[in-house]
């Protein structure tokens, strides 16, 4: 609390060249008094409960939370940090409320917390803000900490943190994870028995997702044997040309004699990045198509050139390379996992649990280098085993559900 002032000097003077954060800074106070005015109208008795999602990424976890919890005894105020996604979600009917999160000052939080009067205050994932946990917990509000994924690296235990990573996750009132390796992470700053294992929130919103079918290729690619390379950059691109380069050495003629069609999908979608691609394909002798100019007769490549489609998009696929296990961590793997897509990824997969799992079950293959993604790719040649690990995958996402209702189940009961 002491750097409060510095830390409102920089807030202040950053907004200037931030629009996020000015953004925010301008209309914070606006979007506080339109949800209050919301709980004096519609809240008829019922208990506030206070949700926060810092981003899209995190308001999607919250998702499957939203859709279960009672709305005839809970009143839902929903609250975000990045203008971003407050305004595509700011008229979610998952919430009764929506407004922007109080920069993590103690006149502004405690101003903001009284204001809505919360009798639960639930933060999902990574956005803890010291002053908001503290003044929430002198003000006898409930605060949870849910789908916490601190793995060995995690700041909270390097030096210079660790007191107060064990002073802030000590005011939480339940704290919940998804595996036991994971609790063991959080139990080196606090006592075990706070943390309770109920699963991650992401395993229901992928299944809830993945029963709305939306097939963005129209029929047109179900003929032949699709493998996507999902959320890839450019630490991806040498392991994964090398291996087209010997697997297809005729370029288009040997996709087509394999019958192999490629779904490229970078994580960044800027014309940049997408000719880069392009360029390596065509050195390739791979003839491609952007996806937004595909036609009804799609060549034996496709690069996707827009965003949000991934996740449905793994619905067309046998196989799937998941993205950034070379450079900052591997992106999700459960998204092609729940549609039975065989998986793989680079090396860097701490930070997320289910592909270590995945990996020591022998589902996940991890790849080090062009060979294992060649050998990785040749399953396709063996349709026996392909289809046993496309079952066991899609079983290891199943039964992982559920952790919705039972962090519910904790937090409100």
């Amino acid at each position: 609390m002491l750097c409060s002032p510095l830390l409102w000097l920089i807030i202040y003077l950053t907004h200037f060249f931030s629009p996020k954060i000015s953004t925010h800074l301008l209309s914070q106070k606006q979007t506080l008094k339109f949800a209050v005015e919301k709980i004096n109208q519609f809240q008829n008795g019922r208990i506030i409960v206070l949700f926060h999602a810092a981003s899209a990424g995190e308001f999607e976890q919250l998702k499957p939370v939203l859709n279960r919890i009672d709305r005839n005894k809970y009143f839902i105020i929903q609250s975000y940090m990045s203008p971003t996604i407050f305004n595509v979600e700011k008229d979610t009917t998952l919430a009764d409320a929506t407004c922007y999160l109080s920069f993590d000052l103690p006149w502004s939080v405690y101003s903001f917390l009284k204001n809505i009067n919360p009798t639960h205050f639930i933060i999902t994932r990574h956005d803890v803000w010291p002053n908001l946990v503290v003044i929430a917990k002198s003000l006898g509000i409930n605060i949870s900490f849910i789908n916490v994924n601190f793995h060995e690296k995690t700041i909270w235990s390097q030096f210079g943190f660790k007191s107060l990573g064990e002073f802030i996750l000590n005011k939480f009132d339940v704290i919940t994870t998804g595996s036991e390796r994971l609790k063991n992470n959080i139990s080196k700053l606090i006592p075990s028995n706070k943390v309770k294992i109920t699963g991650d929130t992401r395993f229901d919103q992928i299944l809830d997702r993945s029963k709305i079918i939306v097939d963005h290729f129209k029929g047109w690619i179900s003929d032949s044997q699709n493998i996507i390379f999902g959320s890839i950059d450019e630490q991806d691109y040498p392991v994964i040309f090398d291996s087209f380069n010997k697997l297809y050495p005729q370029g288009n003629e040997s996709l087509i004699s394999n019958n192999h069609r490629v779904i490229i999908v970078p994580h960044e979608v800027d014309n940049n990045t997408i000719t880069k691609i392009e360029n390596h394909l065509r050195e390739l002798n791979i003839a491609s198509v952007r996806f937004t100019k595909m036609n009804e007769q799609p060549p034996q490549c496709i690069i996707v050139d827009t965003v949000g489609m991934l996740a449905d998009m793994y619905a067309n696929a046998d196989l799937a390379y998941v993205g950034s296990g070379f450079s900052t961590g591997v992106h999700s793997v459960i998204e092609p996992a729940i549609h039975g897509c065989v998986v793989s990824f680079g090396p860097v997969i701490h930070i997320l649990d289910e592909a270590i799992e995945l990996h020591n079950l022998g589902l996940g293959k991890m790849i080090h280098n062009s060979r294992d993604l060649q050998n990785f790719i040749s399953l396709l040649d063996n349709q026996d085993e392909l289809a046993k690990l496309q079952k066991e995958t899609h079983s290891f996402v199943k039964d992982k559900c559920g952790g919705s209702q039972k962090i519910l189940d904790i937090i409100l009961n």
